[in-house]
């Protein structure tokens, strides 16, 4: 008798803590794939910079200097495409958590909604 009812304490404890196991899991997905994104683009950021130092540091006369500036707007545009799709990723990443969170949130009170209905049946048995 007993061991029926500590098994089902432990059980609803664990069906209780489901829902936060669910969401930390998510969001460490997510902290994850975040992290792995910025590193990504901190190393094409770091990059582009670097490639601007060179170019910069190899201008030693008028026509070189000509070819620097005239490539200026391709590396602006390369630049601008990046941080385009980072915000659009980072963005994509945002709408993704709050829809796992949701959907957890929408499936703890479905399930709720449904122990709650079977336990109102049961006690009127």
């Amino acid at each position: 008798m007993y061991e029926q009812m500590i098994k089902q304490m432990f059980d609803q404890m664990n069906e209780a803590g489901e829902p936060a196991r669910r969401f930390a899991k998510t969001a460490i997905d997510h902290a994850e794939k975040a992290a792995s994104r910025q590193i990504e683009s901190a190393r094409t950021y770091v990059g582009l910079g670097v490639e601007q130092l060179r170019a910069a540091s190899a201008v030693h006369d008028a026509a070189s200097l000509q070819d620097y500036v005239g490539r200026q707007q391709d590396i602006a545009s390369r630049f601008g495409r990046r941080v385009t799709d980072d915000l659009e990723a980072f963005a994509g990443m945002g709408r993704a958590l709050a829809e796992s969170a949701g959907g957890s949130a929408r499936r703890t009170r479905t399930r709720r909604g449904k122990s709650t209905t079977g336990q109102g049946k049961s006690a009127a048995a």
